[in-house]
């Protein structure tokens, strides 16, 4: 049988659209880096920093650009892909790239599951159904996996694969090999795999006990003869005294005429819980323990393994899931104890555990006195036959200190909702972290559970899993809601389940003490220390599930240290987590609802609430110090302070981090709180600005209008009604924005305050403009920039010196233009205003561009491409890349037109501003036309006329669609350059003496 994929990893990069290989030598090696390091991990977002890593070696010069370069290459592999018809697709996330498509087209990802298969034949003991799958599986490798990536981190990927799922795919092949009694067969496999591993002692008992098999017995002899000198001659004497044992119990039973089986583990008691019908998922982490443990080579290995998580999130349903697996693969005993670590019931001491095992392994507790006697029995007995062992529901490490040293060489399984630090720090005890499930395994959960009813309502459920997060227990006790209330339509049900208070109590029916998630977070809770309960129950009052420490340190009013030290604790109690950064935490939804709860009524939470809001105003303006230096900020006193930042790309990263938090407080209640609430949004607003969240943006500035009209604040009013005008303006909205400007200068003029008045001013010729009227437009910019040099504004002079210049290039006056254009250069490099100086230099390069001066404009670009690679300015980065890919249509050179207009296509829907989407179309579509590729250009014309039909723009629209209409007869001749996308204003904000 031939299994079908589309993507080959194991060995060199391959695409198999529909099972029709691609000749390897049509892709370039560079497309196959990139494809072979994303396919690597699919569906997860690669950035383009983590790209280079995986695709550049060390000797090879790294792309100067990388965002500029993965847009290329995502660009033209999905070109690639599309043209082969491949079902899988690229997209830019982020920031970088991720591959979309399903992990059974992608050869590593079969090879995996069907090794699974394989396994459960065994486990069924159907040993043929599993040598037949386990040899498909591992005849998909056709060479070393990801053989077109020789870097540090494909090397890291592939020798972990060899060592964790190859050679245990051997291993698993050969053993069922032998129980078919394919000896020879087996015996080549093992060769096969000897030349390519190299010696291992797993290796050398199979190829003993094959031999014997055989009745080689002579050559099985000299093989573990010079194994054993091996082994003692590299100092591995226990492995050597092992593999003497072994080699010594084969030869005693063929010398007794018994079969050569595998030496399994005597088989003990198997007392454990109910397994869970319907397991869902947790296939990495059973895999996990296999290796781990020794179950998937077949024999059990001296070990300790937490599993650490979250109360609800199935530890203990995993460990007896694994357990019931390994024990009937083994032939094993298993011994279970519930340790009562987090449980209104008493915990069970060491002691207990002992007097337990004792009883499970039949020996009579009675006929020792004294614990230490009793450790002592249960030390050896599981020394004569090891185990395996859950010690379930664990407090900390100290609760099982003294029980490790009794089990020897078992395998042992802790779960705990603690990492158990010390084990992992003192004695090396790797720490699992079990996480919620995925959507589709918690919708499986919620099918299993509901039974029929799930299908009547199928979309529902994936709001169901969303709800509770991916956390079984939530998703358990839902379920049964659900299934004991067949009247209540399902639709009902999730409707309340909305509600995070009725969620966290459900179960509270009296079955059960602990059957709610109330009552297992509460189990967590009282067992922290006051002053991390403490900071745990303030952390309720933040509005979002992720934060930085600077932020719980302002909550709780503590320093940084101590701060860090209770956050430590709530991780170490699984409370919470850390978000990939050793200082940024993030906390389930659900435990956060718990928390807000015990926040309710606190009394010291309203001090601890103004604490957190001048924290983020304080960033927030240092923030805007460092990326905006040329733009004033409002005044606020020196006091309220917050994180210091350092540098540009610090705040930006900030502000990307903090987006969701500052949105949450600028809409709550909180912003009313204090004084300066009003600044934040303000401040906040030129980051939003930047990366182009225009919807935030508006109705950030809208509820704080709405407020400061409540406070009676007539210049931080002036203030918002200008700024919100000014992105009204950039949306398209010309009429509110211009009834917004005329309100801010009325307040104005009754304060006197002439700042203001000439940034409004300003907004009042871009209005002009954007209703076509550029004489009007022009003669408001030249009394704008009389003001502004009387003031000494320097800032607001180089915009005015722009928009002139740009007001005279729309109508062809470029000398004029440029003249302009040259003043508010020397000016914006003088202030340092990066961004700036690209929107600048991109004027400058299309007006050399009209002019056929085509290396003088490709000098401008030049320029702007290497400052904007310094500076995150969405706005200008489309219209540069609007202004090459222009420049690039006039020179005939259209495959880079059309990649220019996609990065800019790309920028205006991150923007969210329609009008701008169906410019970038527009201009999409003429280079695609150009380069002769009319289907293309049909399907892009078609979205922008869409879009400008329903902006009521039907001109426009109509346009479109007879340039559609011609295609057939001969691709469209390259028109006039599309609307501005960057909008001519000022932003009031920038005025010191405003805010």
């Amino acid at each position: 049988m031939r299994t079908r994929f589309e993507f080959g990893i194991l060995g060199s990069t391959i695409v198999h659209p529909h099972g029709n290989p691609l000749v390897q030598a049509d892709v370039p090696r560079k497309f196959r880096q990139v494809l072979a390091a994303l396919l690597a991990q699919p569906n997860r977002r690669l950035s383009f920093a983590q790209l280079v890593e995986w695709v550049w070696t060390e000797d090879e010069q790294p792309p100067a650009d990388r965002k500029t370069t993965g847009h290329t290459y995502r660009h033209r592999i999905s070109r690639l892909l599309a043209d082969a018809g491949a079902v899988g697709r690229l997209s830019t996330v982020n920031g970088g790239l991720r591959v979309d498509t399903d992990e059974s087209q992608i050869d590593y990802y079969v090879f995996r599951n069907l090794l699974s298969q394989a396994r459960n034949c065994r486990d069924e003991k159907d040993h043929e159904c599993a040598v037949d799958l386990a040899e498909e599986a591992l005849g998909l490798w056709r060479d070393q996996p990801l053989l077109d990536l020789d870097t540090s981190p494909a090397r890291n990927w592939r020798q972990a694969v060899l060592a964790e799922e190859w050679l245990p795919a051997n291993l698993f092949l050969l053993d069922e090999q032998i129980a078919l009694g394919r000896f020879d067969a087996a015996l080549a496999r093992h060769g096969e795999i000897s030349r390519r591993h190299g010696f291992d002692p797993r290796l050398i008992r199979r190829q003993l006990r094959i031999l014997h098999s055989l009745s080689r017995h002579s050559e099985a002899t000299d093989t573990y003869l010079a194994s054993y000198r091996k082994l003692r001659g590299d100092g591995q004497d226990a492995e050597a005294q092992e593999l003497r044992h072994f080699h010594d119990e084969l030869q005693r039973r063929f010398e007794s005429g018994h079969p050569a089986e595998p030496v399994r583990i005597v088989a003990g008691p198997r007392l454990l819980p109910p397994d869970v019908a319907g397991f869902i998922g947790r296939a990495d982490l059973l895999r996990m323990l296999d290796e781990h443990t020794g179950v998937a080579a077949g024999r059990l290995r001296a070990s300790v393994v937490v599993l650490a998580g979250i109360g609800g999130i199935g530890k203990t349903t995993l460990a007896v899931r694994w357990a019931r697996r390994a024990s009937n693969r083994l032939s094993a005993g298993v011994l279970f104890a519930d340790l009562h670590g987090f449980s209104q019931l008493r915990r069970l001491e060491p002691g207990d555990v002992v007097d337990d095992f004792l009883a499970q392994l039949g020996y009579p507790v009675e006929h020792i006195v004294g614990p230490a006697g009793r450790a002592e029995k249960l030390r050896a007995l599981l020394e004569a036959g090891p185990k395996l062992i859950v010690l379930d529901n664990v407090q900390n490490s100290a609760h099982v200190r003294a029980l490790l040293p009794l089990f020897g060489d078992c395998a042992v399984v802790i779960t705990s909702r603690h990492r158990l630090t010390e084990l992992a720090v003192r004695h090396g005890i790797p720490s699992w972290t079990v996480g919620p499930l995925g959507a589709a395994h918690g919708i499986e959960l919620l099918s299993d559970r509901i039974g029929a009813r799930a299908s009547e309502v199928p979309e529902t459920l994936r709001v169901l899993v969303e709800l509770c997060h991916g956390l079984p227990l939530a998703l358990t006790l839902v379920a049964e809601r659900i299934a004991s209330r067949p009247a209540v339509p399902v639709p009902a049900l999730v409707t309340q389940l909305r509600d995070s208070e009725l969620l966290l109590a459900i179960g509270q029916d009296g079955d059960s003490p602990d059957g709610s998630l109330n009552a297992v977070f509460s189990l967590s809770y009282q067992a922290l220390s006051v002053e991390a309960g403490r900071l745990f129950r303030l952390l309720g009052l933040h509005p979002g599930a992720e934060f930085g420490v600077g932020v719980a340190a302002a909550l709780a009013g503590e320093g940084l240290p101590a701060t860090r030290q209770h956050l430590d604790e709530l991780v170490g109690a699984q409370l919470m987590e850390q978000a990939g950064d050793v200082d940024r935490f993030r906390v389930h939804d659900l435990v956060l609802a718990f928390a807000a709860g015990l926040a309710d009524g606190d009394p010291e939470a309203d001090q601890a609430v103004s604490r957190m809001l001048d924290f983020y105003l304080g960033t927030a303006l240092d923030a805007h110090r460092v990326a905006f230096p040329h733009i004033g900020l409002p005044p606020v006193p020196a006091e309220i302070r917050g994180m210091t930042i350092a540098g540009n790309e610090e705040a930006d990263a900030w502000y990307l981090r903090e987006r969701s938090n500052l949105g949450a407080i600028i809409h709550s209640a909180w912003i009313g709180r204090t004084r300066y609430g009003w600044a934040l949004p303000h401040v906040a607003a030129r980051f939003m600005d930047r990366f182009g969240f225009y919807a935030d943006l508006v109705s950030a500035l809208t509820v704080t209008a709405e407020m400061l009209a409540a406070q009676r604040n007539p210049e931080a009013v002036a203030s918002t009604l200008n700024d919100l005008g000014f992105f009204q303006l950039t949306l398209g909205d010309t009429e509110p924005a211009a009834r917004n400007f005329e309100r801010a200068l009325k307040i104005l003029a009754e304060v006197d305050a002439p700042t203001g008045i000439l940034t409004v001013r300003i907004n009042l010729a871009a209005t002009e403009r954007k209703r076509g009227d550029r004489a009007a437009a022009t003669a408001i910019y030249r009394e704008c920039l009389t003001m502004a040099r009387a003031q000494g504004d320097v800032v607001r002079e180089a915009k005015v010196e722009h928009y002139l210049g740009e007001t005279a290039a729309e109508e062809r006056r470029y000398d004029v233009a440029v003249g302009h254009f040259e003043r508010a250069l020397e000016l914006r490099e003088a202030l340092a205003d990066t961004a700036g100086q690209v929107s600048t230099l991109a004027e400058r390069c299309q007006i050399a561009g009209a002019r056929g001066q085509y290396r003088v404009a490709d000098e401008f670009a030049a320029r702007a491409s290497v400052l904007l690679a310094t500076v995150q300015d969405v706005s200008a980065a489309i219209r540069l890349h609007t202004v090459v890919a222009e420049l690039n249509l006039s020179r005939r050179r259209y495959a880079d037109a059309v990649e220019s207009a996609g990065l800019a296509l790309q920028l205006t829907k991150q923007t969210g501003l329609s009008a701008a989407e169906a410019s970038a179309l527009d201009l999409l579509g003429r280079a695609y036309a150009a380069a002769g590729e009319p289907e293309q250009a049909r399907a892009v014309w078609l979205l922008a006329a869409d879009i400008f039909r329903r902006r009521g723009r039907q001109w426009q629209a109509d346009r479109l669609t007879r340039r559609v209409e011609s295609l057939p007869a001969a691709p469209p001749i390259p028109g006039a350059r599309p609307a501005d996308i960057t909008q001519p204003g000022v932003s009031l904000d920038e005025t010191p003496d405003l805010l």
